[in-house]
């Protein structure tokens, strides 16, 4: 399966029921008064919303969890978005259908995070 954008994830996520996620690492680039090189990543992970088909005035039809930072940190931002509030960062990101979720996941350590997820998706 290919990569998809943000439009064409939402789609399959409300459709079938499914989740999918995107990776975005960043690098800070070292300087030559610090010469500190740090490394991160942004993951975004696009949920259906199970209760939009009970209260569709209420629920929304999906949410996307955040969690980003940098590795080796305890310091994670953990956010979750409603669909009029999605960051530009996650609409502009491709994204790979999961075969399988567990929010769970979302509270380890970033790299453990970003290897759940790969395990969890569709082959590329």
């Amino acid at each position: 399966m290919a990569q998809l954008t943000f439009q064409q994830a939402v789609e399959r996520v409300t459709l079938e029921k499914r989740w999918a996620f995107a990776f975005c690492p960043f690098t800070d680039e070292s300087t030559p008064r610090t010469n500190v090189h740090s490394a991160g990543a942004n993951i975004f992970v696009l949920v259906h919303g199970p209760d939009h088909a009970l209260r569709p005035n209420q629920r929304p039809e999906y949410r996307v969890h955040y969690v980003g930072g940098r590795y080796g940190t305890r310091g994670l931002a953990r956010e979750e978005y409603s669909p009029r509030n999605v960051p530009l960062e996650a609409r502009e990101a491709n994204y790979r259908l999961l075969q399988r979720f567990d929010e769970a996941a979302l509270y380890n350590e970033l790299k453990i995070i970003h290897c759940e997820l790969q395990r969890w998706a569709e082959p590329l």
